[in-house]
């Protein structure tokens, strides 16, 4: 250390001086990087501090279960490299942006990193203002698609980039964003710690295998909740399964229904393209025997014959997720796939099926039971007898819960959407229970939930005002939802992963139960087999060869030569966080928010303010209306004079009539159909006065033609007056013949 500071310069800087020239570490600070900080503000834990030691010098995979704190050691490394590297960058990437959000508040509350270097990007941020907060700000929360794009574009300093946080890191397979970020980094040539985070690494050994070459991981940090360091402060989660039998509604259905299915099979089977009974192949099966047949067609085949072929399979594939749909999740959900145009069904498929007359009759017939017209008396008919379970359960659950007198929670999660809406449609009905939706932002032809309504459902459950959520796949990953007591499944998942995730959602700070509702059969079997597999999943990989070989073997240190950091453990204080204010979008549109019913007309202090500084904090005074006379000269001069402005007369709207006579002007925005009424009624009114103030002053008059452009006044000798112009717009002309009978019948 003392060799690097005597070579510096002696015109350099005292800051200069003590950070470190070394290729390994360039602008490491010397002084502050002789100790790491850890906080004693949470209650200490020692596999927490032995991962945050190893994160901090190695890039590291940490895999714990859900709840046991992978933020606080991403906080805890995040600030330390602030520390360490005072011109350098942080980055917490998270695939969703309400993950980012939610992140952002957690690191902040542990380690209280200054808010004024913290920002969260999104693609609401424009180009320029993403330049300067790259500039200007130094931890960052963003989607990894924001990273991807402002790397490419520049906007991104990847060699100023010290620390890169991967949240929810099992999805770093084959080419997300977050192998993108990893390549476009390395052609940079800027080295960086990383820290992937996860509740589960991958589905399976090639999967988590991915993620460690993908990420450049060298140390492997995996605990499960039987581990010995953690096993001290985890809940006991108990699972059970709810076996049921598919009612006779659905068995008559079913049967009719592959008949239908036959049809399309039959010629298919003949090639051999299907070596299993129909009944038991799912989509995913069909999806891959029309891959095999495509690219491995019989010879001598025509290529007419082949397209026909392809075709059936189209159509086969969206029965089987049709079949899969009624045997797991009943009639309605059944019925909705096949009667509603669909984004995952193929165009020409949806066209042949409806044209199949014995599809379309038994969908007709199946329709007027499942939604009878009103006044029929045809009693409800359950789609399936999962949800009855589900009600009976939930129902149970409550009523248990107020008979302790404790506030509870439940979650309860579908893989479809149309399955969400019909839970949420009974659980209303039953007292006790407030449910929602809780889905998506994107979902092609279906419309999704904006972030906004996503984070406000968020706060309300946490708060109570929800007690039962009913969620896609959207609510699995890393999302504060607070403390639930009840997880119900729909269905079971065979992959440990999204098993592993819905059932971290409970169990977090007391005991937590599960219950997976399960159809006999196939259904059944797939549970027990993500059972074993959850069991064995940790041990899996810790012991797998294929795993250890996977690792790298460099790291970037990041640490100059001989420096060992010693732990130095602070209470950090947090300040209140305040969310910052959101990217304007549009000037206008945030003005005019402004504008809602008030109990005065003028504008409150709070909304004043907020338009000043969209106004670039200019001194206007616009609690008052113009006077006429100042909006009718602003057509020719639009400029106004400060002590105009400042004028503190106020106005009233029908001073306003004559400049809302015709449309003016507009920037972003255009006239509504309102605006072209009013100004057609002042238009109109206007005349109609006119009239009136002639005839006041005419006894005999003749026929007048009086044009809404001119200003002319009326000859004292009462004599026709001849239109000097053709008349701009039919509508404002107004002939006036006979003139005392016309004014009478007026």
């Amino acid at each position: 250390i003392a060799t690097r500071k005597a070579s510096c310069s002696s015109t350099k800087t005292k800051e200069e001086t003590i950070l470190y020239e070394g290729d390994e570490a360039r602008g490491f600070h010397l002084a502050a990087g002789s100790t790491y900080i850890y906080p004693t503000n949470y209650p200490l834990r020692q596999y927490q501090a032995n991962i945050t030691r190893t994160a901090l010098f190695k890039n590291t995979l940490v895999s714990l279960p859900t709840g046991l704190g992978k933020t606080f050691i991403a906080a805890v490394v995040m600030y330390n490299f602030y520390r360490w590297y005072p011109r350098g960058k942080v980055v917490f990437m998270a695939p969703t942006r309400p993950l980012v959000a939610q992140q952002i508040k957690a690191c902040h509350y542990i380690m209280n990193i200054p808010v004024g270097d913290t920002t969260e990007m999104t693609g609401m941020n424009n180009s320029d203002q993403r330049r300067t907060l790259w500039k200007e700000k130094r931890v960052f929360y963003l989607t990894p698609q924001v990273m991807v794009n402002d790397l490419k574009s520049g906007l991104c300093p990847p060699e100023l980039i010290k620390c890169i946080v991967f949240d929810e890191a099992h999805r770093a397979v084959k080419d997300y964003a977050y192998c993108q970020v990893v390549k476009l980094m390395a052609a940079s040539g800027g080295q960086y710690r990383t820290l992937a985070l996860s509740a589960t690494p991958g589905s399976d050994i090639h999967a988590v295998q991915q993620v460690i070459r993908n990420l450049n991981i060298t140390m492997l940090e995996i605990r499960g909740e039987d581990s010995m360091d953690v096993s001290p402060y985890t809940h006991s989660r108990s699972v059970e399964n709810i076996v049921v039998e598919l009612s006779p509604n659905i068995l008559r259905v079913k049967e009719d229904f592959l008949q239908i299915y036959d049809k399309y099979a039959r010629r298919l089977k003949d090639y051999k393209a299907f070596s299993n009974n129909i009944a038991f192949l799912s989509k995913f099966q069909v999806l891959k025997a029309c891959e095999r047949f495509r690219n491995n067609p019989p010879r001598g085949i025509s290529a007419t014959l082949l397209g026909s072929l392809i075709s059936d399979f189209t159509v086969c594939i969206s029965l089987a997720h049709s079949l899969e749909l009624l045997q797991s999740y009943g009639l309605r959900a059944f019925h909705s796939y096949l009667t509603y145009e669909s984004g995952e069904k193929c165009k020409a498929a949806v066209s042949r099926m409806k044209s199949d007359e014995d599809l379309q009759k038994m969908l007709t017939h199946l329709g007027e039971i499942l939604f009878p017209k009103p006044g029929s008396h045809i009693p409800y008919t359950w789609g399936h007898p999962k949800l009855q379970k589900l009600v009976a359960v939930i129902t149970e659950h409550f009523k248990s819960s107020d008979e302790k007198n404790e506030e509870t929670k439940v979650i309860v999660f579908c893989q479809y959407r149309i399955v969400v809406n019909e839970i949420v449609d009974i659980l209303k009905k039953c007292p006790k229970i407030k449910p929602t939706i809780f889905v998506g932002q994107s979902g092609g032809k279906e419309k999704g939930m904006p972030q906004v309504k996503q984070i406000q459902i968020m706060k309300d459950f946490r708060e109570g005002r929800l007690n039962c959520l009913v969620a896609t796949c959207v609510a699995e990953e890393g999302l504060d939802i607070g403390e639930v007591d009840l997880i119900l499944l729909m269905e079971t998942q065979k992959s440990p992963v999204r098993f592993v995730q819905r059932l971290g959602r409970t169990g977090r700070k007391r005991r937590g139960r599960c219950v997976v509702l399960v159809t006999k059969g196939k259904e059944l079997e797939k549970f027990h087999a993500a059972m074993a597999a959850r069991k064995a999943y940790v041990n899996n990989i810790v012991n797998s060869d294929v795993i250890k070989s996977s690792l790298r073997q460099y790291t970037p240190s990041m640490i100059p030569i001989n420096f060992a950091p010693e732990q130095q453990l602070v209470h950090i204080n947090a300040t209140e966080l305040i969310s910052p204010a959101q990217p304007i979008k549009n000037k206008q549109t945030d003005i005019r928010k402004c504008f809602g019913l008030q109990k005065s007309p003028f504008l409150s202090a709070e909304q004043l303010n907020e338009i000043k500084v969209v106004n670039e904090k200019l001194e206007l005074n616009l609690e008052r209306l113009p006077k006429r006379i100042e909006m009718w000269h602003r057509a020719f001069d639009k400029k106004m004079p400060l002590e105009e402005l400042l004028d503190k007369n106020i106005s009233i709207l029908s001073h306003w009539n004559d400049w809302n006579l015709e449309k003016q002007a507009t920037t972003l925005v255009s006239h509504s159909n309102g605006t072209d009424i009013l100004c057609h009624l002042l238009q109109l009114s206007r005349n109609t006065k006119k009239l009136n103030d002639m005839f006041q002053n005419c006894e005999n008059p003749e026929t007048i033609i009086i044009n809404d452009t001119s200003n002319k006044k009326i000859p004292e000798n009462r004599e026709k007056v001849k239109r000097q112009q053709p008349l701009e717009n039919d509508e404002n002309q107004v002939k006036v013949k006979k003139g005392r009978k016309y004014k009478k019948e007026n």
